[in-house]
């Protein structure tokens, strides 16, 4: 299961996305109970920093290097979800870094990323999968 805690403090928004690893006792004592990834939009470095996981080293995302913040409705078979991604200016170009239900929810933490990293706040359109590929070249 799959759970995202959002905390905001000083000039920071932290978003932590945990799933609980599910298996047999060996598997659960060899991965651990739960896989975490922590991101943190922070205001005072402009800066994204993601750490994927306790033991692996942070990657650092300049706001500057962040082309557009989108939603994203990524269909696989006859399910959707809806992703806050990143288009960036320099490869990796995609990075999904939340889903949620539908795309209604989270709009004002859409909205707060936003205003964090470019300082202002754009209409937000929904993008499927195509739009994506096309919109951004990828």
């Amino acid at each position: 299961m799959l759970t995202q805690e959002i905390a905001r403090f000083d000039a920071k928004i932290e978003i932590t996305l945990s799933r609980k690893i599910e298996g047999n006792f060996l598997s659960e004592f060899i991965a651990g109970k739960e896989d975490r990834t922590t991101i943190i939009f922070d205001g005072n470095s402009k800066a994204i920093t993601i750490k994927l996981n306790e033991d692996a080293p942070p990657y650092t995302i300049p706001f500057s290097n962040v082309e557009q913040l989108i939603i994203h409705q990524h269909r696989i078979d006859e399910t959707t979800d809806f992703r806050t991604a990143l288009i960036l200016k320099t490869e990796p170009r995609y990075l999904a870094l939340y889903s949620f239900g539908n795309p209604h929810f989270g709009k004002t933490l859409f909205e707060e990323l936003e205003l964090k990293i470019f300082g202002h706040i754009e209409p937000a359109s929904v993008y499927t999968d195509a739009a994506v590929k096309q919109s951004f070249n990828l």
